[in-house]
């Protein structure tokens, strides 16, 4: 008996122990495939990343396989989109969505997509990734907390402007969404009519590095004489007429909210301008000595406010450079310079680069009329008119 209960409790303790280590068995396959699974979702990351004041959207991947297929994509055997796409997060669409539009690029295992226009702030987005193991992910463009972007300036500021007016500039508070510009951007006839095609649309919209600033040019082949542009379609405007430039409100500032509003100018169109601006006739009024007022010049006519601000100097009778402060104002016919310092007793120059426009694009180099097709040299000279004044 004793031995019988002996060879029993052998049994069962070798049962115990082989259903041990089949359990052992079957958790270690367990774990070791949670271990497999975190491998693959690590092989793929989605992020969200902010470059400047736009969001883009970061893939990394690890996987040979994916590395393959961004390859592929970049050759353009297989379309960006198939591999990873963006769309917008929204409940009440029912329609088929459609992937957001814009850029990709790829560098050894990283692919940025940087879309055509800002990521809307406090929306969400559902980025697909189609690698060897898909999957989505919700991204959320953080809402932003500040003023709603102003318009702040339109030049030339004046109403009255030449019938072959060559460039607009628009002014405003903070960084703009680019690519879609000239769709907010319209002139309308004295009958409320949209002015076909005036502007010139170049693919790099003309921001300054700001991204504040934005230069609008009319189409200089509608404003020369004797070209085809004009024979067929006309002159932008005509003297005499009325004209109204509008704004959109709609128009996105980089954040991607629309303007705080829109505007509305009214321009009545005078004769061309063919004349070139003259620095022997405008007026210059010196400051005195031991004081920091400002050096005023006025003009004629309106001239280039962009290039008011950058291509005139005041140079001190040492020949340096003076440093100071300048400012345009009356509808762009008045440049004022208040210098850091108070002005020295002597005799200082106006130094201003020949390639100064009016707003019809005539230079004191020379008129536009000659100048617009001119071909361009790798490297112009550059040459300078200086006007003397003394401080006493």
């Amino acid at each position: 008996m004793t031995r019988w209960c002996a060879k029993l409790v052998l049994v069962v303790f070798g049962l115990v122990t082989l259903s041990g280590t089949l359990l052992a068995g079957v958790e270690d396959k367990r774990h070791s495939k949670v271990r497999i699974d975190q491998v693959r979702i690590d092989q793929v990351r989605i992020n969200l990343v902010k470059r400047g004041t736009q969001y883009q959207v970061k893939v990394n991947v690890s996987d040979p396989a994916d590395v393959a297929l961004a390859r592929r994509c970049v050759q353009r055997d297989m379309r960006w989109r198939e591999l990873l796409a963006v769309y917008v997060v929204n409940a009440q669409l029912t329609a088929r969505r459609v992937p957001v539009l814009g850029r990709y690029t790829q560098s050894a295992r990283e692919i940025v997509f940087t879309p055509r226009f800002s990521f809307r702030p406090g929306l969400s987005y559902e980025v697909h990734w189609q690698g060897s193991r898909p999957m989505r992910q919700l991204v959320k463009i953080p809402a932003v907390d500040k003023p709603a972007t102003e318009l702040l300036a339109l030049y030339p500021s004046s109403t009255r402007v030449p019938e072959n007016l060559l460039r607009l500039y628009l002014q405003f508070s903070q960084p703009m969404t680019q690519g879609d510009s000239y769709r907010h951007i319209q002139l309308l006839d004295a009958s409320g009519q949209v002015v076909d095609l005036p502007f010139l649309e170049v693919g790099e919209e003309l921001w300054d590095p700001t991204g504040t600033r934005l230069t609008v040019l009319f189409d200089p082949g509608r404003i020369k004489r004797g070209l085809k542009p004009r024979e067929e379609l006309g002159p932008i405007m005509e003297e005499g007429r009325r004209y109204t430039l509008t704004i959109s409100q709609r128009w996105r500032d980089a954040n991607g909210r629309p303007l705080k509003q829109g505007l509305r100018r009214l321009w009545q169109a005078t004769a061309p301008d063919h004349r070139q601006p003259a620095p022997e006739k405008w007026q210059v009024s010196g400051p005195r000595s031991g004081a920091r007022e400002p050096l005023t010049v006025r003009f004629p006519a309106p001239l280039d406010y962009a290039m008011l601000t950058r291509v005139l100097a005041v140079v001190s009778p040492q020949g340096q450079a003076v440093a100071g402060e300048v400012m345009v104002d009356q509808q762009e016919t008045r440049w004022r310079f208040i210098p850091k310092q108070q002005w020295q007793a002597g005799s200082y120059r106006l130094m201003i680069d020949s390639t100064l426009e009016d707003v019809a694009g005539n230079s004191i180099k020379r008129p536009f009329e000659v100048d617009v097709f001119r071909r361009i040299e790798k490297r112009e000279k550059v040459e300078t008119v200086d006007l003397l004044i003394e401080i006493k």
